[in-house]
C-alpha cells in the first residue's frame, strides 16, 4: 500500500489576503484515482484597498496547474472578503471549477441548516440566535457600504472601507455552494465536534478541527473578552464593549432608521453653534458605527476554521483570522485543552493568523508553547500573507505586528512574509516550503516560484 512521503505549501503574494495551496506526495498511486498527489487549497481572496498582489487570474491558473486540473479540498476559513473574494471573478471561478473540486469545507456559520427554524437538528437556540446576528448585521454592513452618506473624516471613511469589508460577498458564496452542490462533489460546514470527511479525500493525513466551538458550548465565542493585555503583541489594546446581544438594540442595526438617516443627511447648517452641535452628534454617531463594524469583524473572525493538520511527522497550524477568544477556547477553556496543547507544541508550519494582527498569535497561549521563556524556542516556519498600510492606526495596532515578526523570527524559528517582495505588472510570486513526512527534518523553503 502507497505512503505519505513528503508535503509542501505554497503561499501565493496576493496583497493583504489568504491564499496556501497544499501538496501531499505518496510513493505510489492511492485510491480514489490512483493518483500519487493530492491537493487542497486554503482560502483565495485579498482586500482590494489597496491589493499590492498577484494577478488572481494567473495565481487560479498557476494553482490548477500545480494540482494538475484535480483539486481533492477547497477550505475557506471565513467569510471575509480577503480569504474569498478571488471567487467573485468569473475568469478565477472558472479555472478553479476546472479542477472539480471534489469536497467544500467552510465554517458552521455558513451552514444553511444552522437557520431560524428552530426544528433544525444538531443546533441549539444559542446556535441559531448567533448566525441570525451575524446574517442580519452583514445586511447592516451591505447598507453602509452600498450608500450610507458619511462625513469625510478619517473615522468615516475607516468606517466605509471596514463596512466594505465585511459586506456578504454573495457572489463568492454563491460559487461555493454551486461547487459543493455539483456531481461528484460534496460539501461540509465544520465545528468542534464535528467529523470531517478531507482523510478520505487526502489518504493518510490526519485533521484535527480545533475551533470554532458553537456558542451553546462556549458562549465567549460571541463576545469580546474584557483584558487583552497581557495577551496582545503591545502593552495596552482598547476595548470593544460590544457583546453580541448588544448588537441587536443599537438604533443603527434598523434598517429603516439607516434609510431616514441617509435621506436626511444634508449639510450640518450653518456655521455657528447649531452646526458644532450637529457635527458632535454625528462623529458620535459615526463612532458608534464604527464600533458595531469593529464587533463584527472580530466574531467573524472568531467563526475561522481551524485546522491542525497531521501528515506523518510534520504537523501544519491553519488558523484563518481566528483571534484571542479562539485560542482561549483551545488551549484553556475546552475540555480537551491539555491534549490541544500538548499536539500544538509539535507544530512545524504555523500559518500566522489575522496577516500578523496583534491578538490573532497569543503570546501565552500560543507562541509561548513554541518559545517558552528561558528555553530554546522550537523550530516553527511561520508563512504570514500580509501588506503594510492596509489596517492599524498606531504603533500598537498596525498589522503586520512588528513585535511579532521578531517573535517569529527569533532563531531557530522562521518567518517568511509577502510583506516586502514586489511583483512584476503581470507576474505572480508564491513562496514554497516543503518537507518529508518521515524523520525529524522540518520545513524547508524552495525556490520562489515566478508563476
Amino acid at each position: 500500500m502507497s505512503e505519505l512521503v513528503a508535503v509542501s505549501v505554497r503561499m501565493y503574494q496576493v496583497g493583504f489576503g489568504d491564499c496556501f495551496l497544499l501538496s501531499f506526495e505518496y510513493d505510489g498511486p492511492v485510491a480514489p484515482g490512483n493518483r500519487t498527489e493530492r491537493h487542497m487549497l486554503v482560502d483565495f481572496g485579498r482586500n482590494v484597498r489597496p491589493h499590492h498582489g498577484g494577478d488572481m487570474e494567473q495565481v487560479a491558473r498557476s494553482i490548477k496547474n500545480r494540482c494538475n486540473g484535480e483539486l481533492d479540498v477547497l477550505l475557506v476559513s471565513h467569510r471575509h472578503e480577503d480569504h474569498l473574494s478571488a471567487f467573485a471573478s468569473k475568469r478565477v471561478s472558472t479555472l478553479i471549477a476546472d479542477c472539480q473540486p471534489k469536497l467544500i469545507v467552510r465554517s458552521w456559520t455558513e451552514d444553511p441548516d444552522a437557520a431560524p427554524d428552530l426544528n433544525k437538528p444538531g443546533f441549539g437556540i444559542a446556535d441559531r440566535r448567533y448566525v441570525e446576528a451575524l446574517r442580519g448585521a452583514r445586511g447592516f454592513m451591505a447598507q453602509l457600504a452600498d450608500g450610507f452618506r458619511l462625513d469625510q473624516t478619517s473615522m468615516g471613511r475607516r468606517l466605509k472601507v471596514l463596512a466594505s469589508t465585511e459586506y456578504a460577498n454573495e457572489v463568492a458564496v454563491d460559487r461555493l455552494r454551486d461547487w459543493g452542490n455539483a456531481a461528484g462533489a460534496k460539501a461540509e460546514f465544520l465545528h468542534v465536534g464535528k467529523t470531517t470527511k478531507m482523510s478520505t479525500f487526502v489518504p493518510g493525513v490526519e485533521f484535527t478541527v480545533l475551533s470554532p466551538p458553537l456558542p451553546r458550548t462556549y458562549q465567549k465565542i460571541a463576545k469580546q473578552v474584557s483584558d487583552h493585555d497581557k495577551e496582545f503583541w503591545h502593552l495596552w489594546a482598547r476595548r470593544v464593549p460590544m457583546a453580541l446581544e448588544g448588537a441587536a438594540s443599537l438604533e443603527a442595526s434598523d434598517p429603516e432608521a439607516l434609510t431616514r438617516r441617509r435621506e436626511n443627511s444634508d449639510a450640518p447648517g450653518d456655521i455657528g453653534p447649531v452646526r458644532w452641535l450637529t457635527e458632535k452628534v454625528r462623529k458620535q454617531q459615526v463612532a458608534s458605527l464604527l464600533r458595531v463594524v469593529t464587533w463584527l469583524d472580530d466574531v467573524m473572525n472568531n467563526t475561522s476554521v481551524v485546522l491542525l493538520i497531521k501528515a506523518g511527522n510534520r504537523r501544519l497550524l491553519f488558523t484563518g483570522d481566528a483571534q484571542l477568544e479562539s485560542w482561549n477556547w483551545i488551549t484553556a477553556d475546552s475540555p480537551v485543552a491539555a491534549t490541544n496543547r500538548k499536539n500544538l507544541k509539535k507544530v512545524d508550519l504555523y500559518k500566522v493568523g489575522h496577516h500578523g494582527s496583534r491578538n490573532a498569535t497569543p503570546k501565552a497561549s500560543l507562541y509561548g508553547l513554541w518559545a517558552p521563556t528561558g528555553a530554546t524556542p522550537r523550530r516553527v516556519v511561520s508563512l504570514m500573507s500580509t501588506r503594510e498600510d492596509v489596517y492599524g492606526e498606531s504603533d500598537n495596532t498596525f498589522v503586520p505586528s512588528e513585535n511579532l515578526k521578531t517573535g517569529l523570527s527569533a532563531a531557530p524559528m522562521v518567518l517568511i512574509t509577502t510583506q516586502q517582495d514586489k511583483l512584476n505588472d503581470d507576474g505572480i510570486l508564491a513562496y514554497e516550503v516543503a518537507a518529508s513526512t518521515k524523520g525529524t527534518q522540518g520545513f524547508t523553503r524552495q525556490p520562489d516560484v515566478p508563476r
